[in-house]
């Protein structure tokens, strides 16, 4: 019999859907999963004087299922990318390594300026967060989000509430880092198995799309999050179906929401809140393509992306219980970073509240405000939903 604890999961995006590369599996870090293959069937109609079931037929196959994990840096950044359909940014990796005149800081205006005009920062968009480090003056350091880019030599600091100070720093001080990942319409695969190393046997699947991706930070739990996958149909092997060995899965450490989740951003601003709960889960509406002759689906559609989540905070203002009155368009950012201080960013930059209660639950209990919201797309950045990466 097998034992739970000697299963690994593995992951290989595939070039052409449903078909496995010849190249190694990655591991990915999970918590517990439900990946299976479906199968509809139907009995034969066919009238027998014996009264029997002269067959039953199968009518139709397709693999899905749930995959649970924890948060932890770099271990889903590919399934990030697959339910986004976003390509992560290459790093911006920046520094004034060089340089004559070297970086400014422009407090009254927020402004980022090269001197040298090397034109460092034309890779850089609005919306995107940045890390900053290097300046003498401690609050010129830390994660920015870009308001405005001027030109390629100038950017503009949204005001977060944070205090810059006018600075110039010259040559090989300054190192601003980076990668940026927003939805978009790119299409990904995946070729998963299932490898239980006890008894060495292998389930594989193909043609697996992450359909949907969950994230929740709670206060006094592990930040959690479920990858959901459709795709086309699975086997049963006695040998593995990618090359070995298996590229093993990064070790950074696991989150939670009181050690690593921080800088909460509701409307633009640093929340006054006392925060419970954040969560969000986004949909891609895949939808399987079946053709005659073809066992499993010959292909999975991707329909509109969807976000939706909810944002539970212990009521202290109506504030943020009058913008769900009043349909206002807010927004939603927050910070998750580890001990070794790799990090990410959520920012969902336009939504609005579409449910929303304030109530007294119980005797001897607090009152909580617990806001449900949708996101559209944003006018200024043209995304829903974006993920900042910061390796340490």
């Amino acid at each position: 019999m097998s034992d739970s604890n000697r299963v690994l999961l593995g992951y290989l995006l595939e070039s052409t859907f449903g078909v496995t590369p010849a190249a190694a599996f990655t591991e990915l870090r999970f918590t517990g999963e439900s990946l299976s293959q479906t199968t509809a069937t139907t009995t034969s109609q066919e009238i027998r004087s014996d009264r029997m079931i002269a067959d039953v037929i199968r009518t139709s196959v397709e693999a899905g299922g749930d995959v649970n994990a924890e948060l932890s840096y770099g271990a889903h950044d590919d399934l990030y990318q697959a339910v986004l359909g976003g390509t992560w940014s290459a790093d911006l990796a920046i520094s004034n390594s060089g340089a004559t005149l070297g970086y400014q800081i422009t407090a009254a205006s927020r402004t980022l300026s090269d001197l040298d005009l090397g034109g460092p920062f034309a890779a850089i968009v609005v919306g995107q967060w940045i890390k900053l480090a290097g300046w003498t003056n401690p609050t010129n350091n830390g994660y920015f989000r870009v308001e405005t880019v001027t030109d390629s030599d100038n950017i503009i600091l949204e005001d977060p509430g944070a205090v810059l100070v006018d600075e110039t720093e010259l040559a090989g001080n300054i190192v601003i880092t980076g990668s940026r990942l927003v939805n978009g319409i790119v299409e990904r695969s995946f070729s998963l198995e299932k490898q239980f190393l006890d008894i060495v046997e292998f389930v594989p699947f193909v043609g697996m799309r992450v359909g949907t991706w969950s994230l929740t930070v709670s206060n006094g739990a592990i930040s959690t999050q479920s990858f959901g996958f459709s795709g086309k149909s699975a086997d049963a092997v006695g040998a593995t179906t990618g090359i070995p060995p298996v590229i093993a899965a990064p070790t950074n450490p696991v989150m939670n929401g009181i050690d690593n989740a921080t800088d909460i951003r509701e409307g633009g601003v640093v929340s006054t809140f006392c925060v419970s709960e954040i969560s969000f889960q986004v949909e891609n509406n895949l939808r399987m393509i079946n053709c005659v002759g073809e066992v499993g689906p010959t292909d999975i559609g991707i329909g509109s992306f969807g976000l939706t989540g909810s944002l539970n905070v212990y009521f202290d203002s109506r504030a943020l219980y009058e913008k769900y009155l009043d349909f206002t368009t807010s927004s939603l950012s927050f910070r998750t970073i580890d001990a070794l201080g790799n990090a990410y960013i959520f920012t969902i930059p336009a939504l609005k509240f579409t449910a929303g209660e304030v109530v007294a639950g119980g005797l001897d209990q607090d009152v909580m405000a617990n806001m449900q919201f949708t996101a559209f797309k944003d006018a200024v950045s043209g995304v829903m939903l974006e993920v900042d990466r910061f390796a340490a």
